[in-house]
């Protein structure tokens, strides 16, 4: 009767100084080829022609004034601001909301053909990017518009996931497009070598996964 082998012996097969090299080379590639095209999948600019350019008023003046770069296209005739209220500090502008800021900058700046709405959000922690759409929805319904297809203008690797909330607090028959303003803080085209762009980037890359295989936004709140 044979005993129960505790141990047996097995060939493995290990790199040798060579291979480790060609391994690392590799491993270094695919990070250096996935840094430089994280950028661009994210700071997506997909327009899709609409008369109706929303602006993320969040943004600040660098990214407003790209904002009106677009908008002096002349295709739009109708522009809707967004955001939620502002933190107060002495001496700031009298705004209560950063879509009312928005608003109040653009139409100083902006095309005077141009009729500008701001679309104020209440104070909310979380899911700010799809509350701020289901109210430009909502608005939209007020007003009775007919629309098919709007553009957005966020700014940098912001862009992908603000499309992709659009597309959820809309009616999916209608066309999203987006923008993506440059951001001033960082070079696109480096951001990994700031810590301000890592941390733009990979957040940004990271709440789109979030939104992509999680979110599940409240049917109430989205289509009442």
């Amino acid at each position: 009767m044979n005993r129960p082998a505790l141990i047996y012996r097995r060939e493995i097969w290990i790199p040798t100084i060579w291979g480790w090299f060609a391994l690392l080379l590799t491993g270094s590639a695919t990070i250096v080829l996935v840094a430089r095209i994280l950028y661009p999948y994210m700071a997506l600019n997909e327009p899709v022609g609409s008369h109706i350019l929303v602006v993320e008023g969040w943004m600040n003046a660098d990214g407003l004034d790209q904002a009106l770069g677009i908008l002096r296209s002349g295709k739009y005739s109708l522009v809707i601001t967004t955001g939620g209220p502002m933190d107060k500090w002495p001496g700031a502008h009298d705004h209560a909301t950063y879509a009312e800021r928005a608003a109040s900058y653009i139409s100083l700046h902006g095309h005077q053909d141009a009729e500008i709405v701001a679309v104020p959000a209440p104070a909310s922690q979380v899911d700010r990017t799809f509350l701020n759409a289901v109210l430009v929805r909502k608005w939209v319904d007020r007003s009775g518009l007919t629309i098919d297809r709007l553009d957005i203008v966020s700014l940098g690797p912001h862009a992908r996931r603000s499309r992709a909330l659009f597309h959820l607090a809309f009616d999916p028959k209608i066309r999203i497009g987006v923008y993506a303003a440059k951001p001033s803080e960082y070079d696109p085209d480096a951001w990994w070598r700031t810590s301000a762009g890592a941390k733009s980037v990979l957040g940004e890359v990271v709440s789109l996964l979030w939104v992509t295989f999680f979110f599940q936004p409240d049917s109430k709140r989205n289509r009442e």
